[in-house]
């Protein structure tokens, strides 16, 4: 049952969140443009202070932000992306991918290190959450990351963008789908995680670093293979119709 109707068994809350903020989003563009750069940088430090760090330090999520799995952690989101580009803020390229790489070392190592002598019970919040501070950290420098490199190489890396875009939410669904996660890839990423704990660092980034391109090489092959039997089956056209008539009646803009 929950493999056919997951999102009714609160399975794929990216897709529920999503399509809420979807619908929001010309709403949410009026507030946004309403406010300039310093009123604005208040509103997301309050938004910070009141779902980032108070949940994550507090060890409370007083605002039912649900670990960052929700319509309203994703709304936040957007805000901070809109933020991004109206104001075309830029850091520097070498340290965006210093810290981010940075940042993805301490996080691994202390989840491996919480695994081997806590059994994953230490810390996983303020290093595993969506809204976790270290986490939006490492989301707006790996944006950046790509922003930057948008501008350097824009149409060789906007093919490969696309390409991956395409893609990404097929990823998604595939690896989360109920059966899937549950019985293997939950399993199988616990199982590793174990062993990882007992090995040297060098060999737990790699093997931690395979195991994440698999799935996603894996999945994305199943997903280009779904976009061709849509293809012959004609089916990404019923799709683009679709898709036409909800931007007609809920415009973007």
């Amino acid at each position: 049952m929950v493999s056919l109707f997951p999102a009714l068994k609160g399975r794929y809350w990216y897709i529920t969140s999503y399509v809420f903020v979807y619908f929001m989003i010309p709403y949410l563009n009026y507030f946004i443009e309403s406010m300039d750069k310093r009123l604005f940088q208040k509103f997301l430090l309050v938004c910070f202070v009141l779902l980032s760090l108070i949940p994550t330090f507090g060890r409370t999520d007083f605002f039912r932000a649900n670990t960052g799995s929700s319509p309203l952690w994703l709304t936040i989101c957007y805000f901070i992306g809109a933020y991004l580009r109206k104001f075309d803020v830029k850091v520097n390229r070498s340290k965006c991918l210093a810290g981010f790489i940075g940042l993805s070392a301490f996080i691994l190592g202390w989840q491996l290190f919480c695994v081997q002598f806590f059994h994953g019970k230490l810390g996983s919040a303020w290093t595993g959450a969506y809204y976790s501070p270290l986490i939006v950290i490492m989301a707006i420098l790996f944006v950046e990351l790509f922003v930057n490199g948008m501008k350097e190489s824009p149409d060789k890396l906007a093919n490969v963008l696309k390409w991956m875009a395409d893609g990404v939410f097929g990823v998604y669904i595939i690896h989360a789908h109920a059966l899937l996660w549950d019985k293997v890839i939950q399993p199988a990423i616990t199982n590793q995680m174990k062993v990882l704990a007992t090995q040297n660092t060098l060999i737990c980034v790699t093997r931690v670093i395979v195991m994440i391109a698999g799935i996603v090489v894996i999945t994305l092959l199943l997903d280009k293979i779904r976009e061709y039997l849509f293809r012959l089956c004609k089916l990404d056209k019923l799709e683009m119709t679709v898709a036409g008539k909800l931007d007609a009646y809920f415009p973007l803009t």
